[in-house]
């Protein structure tokens, strides 16, 4: 009888299971554990379709930009961002950087009222000089102009302090630093109908996630609902990282209205979305979607003399339209 077949196949067998032991270059473990989405939020956000509503509205946000629904909004009066949001359409990635300080006073109300309709909405508070770092805010007066048929109402609702582009009018410029402490500022100020109200000095730090960058996708990529879609990107996770859909303004390059939110806390720059989660995705008529990878990390914060709750948030954005099929 020939041995030696079974004896090279041993040293095979041998070979394989040293090999497997080693940390090999070539693996499938990166497919193996990779995380999930821990909350899935359908989203019912409708755009204003009201006979008075507003041309360009400053202080509302939109989820490319900011990582926030307008039910986050509404849960914190006062917002204090800072952002950098890469997006990546048919004609290539714009980039932009911005930081904003906005609270409402919701014990002030402007309001407008006439042959066209009815308006009103919170007073925006002017918290004094305030900094980023060692640059100051610009302080914007916020118009919003009110759209009839025949003509357009001009109303100011007060300020906001902001640097850099926003995606509304330009401010002082900034560059938005990964993993970077910032410290937000501002001197306070006296605010109210009669100044009743005095917001005190405040200083507040916050330290901005990693840059993320998508991988695993291109501008316009296909996504089919029948397979899981994984997720890979550039950049160290921040506190908690969210991926939404919205339907695509093509016209104007932005998100229109958010479809589904998934949020998830991985722990590397990688997530899957199963098969199941993209089907509930709703379609629209083109089968185009801006997906949102938002890495972030914010906290719940207090100011002395301001009653409402203020979100302090940094957010690392990168936008990207794909087909859903």
């Amino acid at each position: 009888m020939n041995l030696r077949i079974p004896y090279i196949i041993l040293l095979g067998a041998l070979f394989v299971l040293q090999a497997c032991r080693q940390n090999n270059p070539i693996t499938l473990q990166d497919e193996i554990g990779l995380d999930e989405p821990v909350e899935v939020l359908f989203l019912k956000e409708q755009p204003d379709t009201t006979s008075t509503s507003s041309v360009k509205d400053q202080t509302q946000t939109t989820v490319d930009l900011t990582g926030l629904l307008r039910s986050d909004e509404r849960n914190y009066p006062g917002t204090i961002l800072i952002g950098g949001v890469k997006t990546d359409l048919e004609g290539g990635r714009s980039s932009l950087s911005y930081s904003r300080i906005l609270l409402r006073d919701l014990q002030d109300t402007v309001w407008a009222k006439g042959g066209w309709g009815y308006f009103s909405d919170n007073r925006l508070i002017d918290v004094g000089r305030a900094t980023l770092d060692d640059v100051e805010f610009d302080v914007t007066q916020i118009i919003t102009q009110l759209r009839t048929v025949n003509f357009v109402v001009p109303l100011s609702v007060g300020v906001i302090h902001k640097l850099g582009n926003d995606g509304n009018q330009p401010a002082r410029p900034m560059q938005y630093l990964p993993q970077h402490t910032y410290f937000i500022s501002a001197q306070g100020k006296r605010y109210g109908k009669n100044g009743e109200h005095e917001l005190k000095k405040f200083q507040l730090p916050i330290q901005s996630p990693d840059e993320v960058t998508i991988t695993s996708l291109q501008s316009n990529s296909f996504v089919f609902r029948d397979e899981d879609m994984v997720l890979r990107w550039r950049g160290e996770p921040g506190q908690r990282t969210k991926v939404i859909f919205s339907t695509y303004d093509e016209k104007n390059g932005r998100a229109e209205t958010p479809l589904i939110q998934f949020t998830a806390y991985p722990r590397n720059g990688a997530l899957t979305i199963s098969s199941k989660l993209l089907k509930l995705i709703p379609s629209t008529n083109t089968g185009k979607v801006l997906l949102s990878l938002i890495s972030v990390n914010q906290v719940e914060v207090s100011l002395e003399g301001y009653p409402s709750k203020v979100l302090l948030q940094a957010a690392s954005i990168h936008n990207m339209v794909v087909s859903l099929r």
